[in-house]
């Protein structure tokens, strides 16, 4: 799977495209043989997370008897996608900058993976209720925006559709623009730019704060809290992709 940032230049176009593997996992077991690490140790010990992305989750996730194992599950193939959304949008932020010519945005769009982790847990379950939607979309879709569109392009279109989902990154994508696009609370915004600024992420912290940004109602904010808390995800917040290939042309 590729994003390729491309920036105009007089003597022609330069493109940099960055990306790793895919897999269609058909059981939760062949995608954790699929991945290969822990990610609560490989972040703890500072390794890096390995460049391969689910298209969706596995149907029987919920198999699992013990919350644990499901949780464990569920962090491990989602941490991956989440870290390669963020991995796009800051690329993306970072030509919008060259190309207007500024030095950084207002708000930085990338969010910290406890966050989006634990808002997909508590939306489905941990992956126990996709009956709303696809597996290849575990978020809400009042807080979805297909990614690059403006809130009024999408007004106009007659809104979205979680049809358009044909990946788990594809899904990740549409809720990070979704937030950055509906979220206007001010306290909300100053948090995600001093921990962006300081880089510590720490999704706990916003997602205190989401019960009071309009779209995100205080029972969904409870129980993203509750999912954040219970499965420790803040301990994921600093976890960081393996380097990417390269292809500069």
């Amino acid at each position: 799977m590729y994003f390729a940032a491309l920036q105009d230049h007089p003597l022609g176009q330069f493109g940099v495209s960055v990306g790793g593997a895919t897999y269609s996992p058909a059981t939760t077991r062949r995608a954790l043989q699929e991945l290969d690490y822990d990610p609560y140790h490989a972040t703890r010990a500072g390794k890096r997370i390995p460049r391969r992305f689910a298209e969706s989750l596995p149907a029987d996730i919920t198999g699992s008897r013990r919350m644990t194992e499901r949780q464990q599950a569920f962090v491990t193939i989602m941490l991956p996608i989440v870290l390669r959304a963020n991995e796009i949008v800051g690329v993306r932020d970072a030509v919008a900058r060259a190309q207007a010519g500024v030095e950084a945005p207002a708000v930085p769009s990338d969010l910290p993976p406890s966050l989006l982790i634990g808002l997909a847990a508590a939306v489905t379950g941990w992956g126990s209720d996709l009956a709303g939607g696809k597996a290849s979309n575990p978020y809400p879709e009042t807080l979805t925006v297909p990614y690059g569109l403006g809130l009024d392009a999408v007004r106009a279109a007659g809104g979205i559709s979680r049809a358009r989902h044909n990946s788990l990154l594809e899904a990740t994508l549409d809720i990070i623009h979704g937030l950055d696009t509906l979220v206007t609370d001010p306290a909300f915004r100053r948090e995600q730019v001093r921990q962006h600024d300081s880089k510590r992420p720490d999704g706990y912290r916003l997602a205190l704060l989401m019960s009071d940004t309009g779209p995100c109602d205080r029972v969904l904010a409870s129980e993203v809290l509750y999912a954040i808390e219970g499965a420790a995800l803040t301990l994921l917040d600093r976890a960081r992709l393996t380097p990417p290939v390269a292809i500069v042309h």
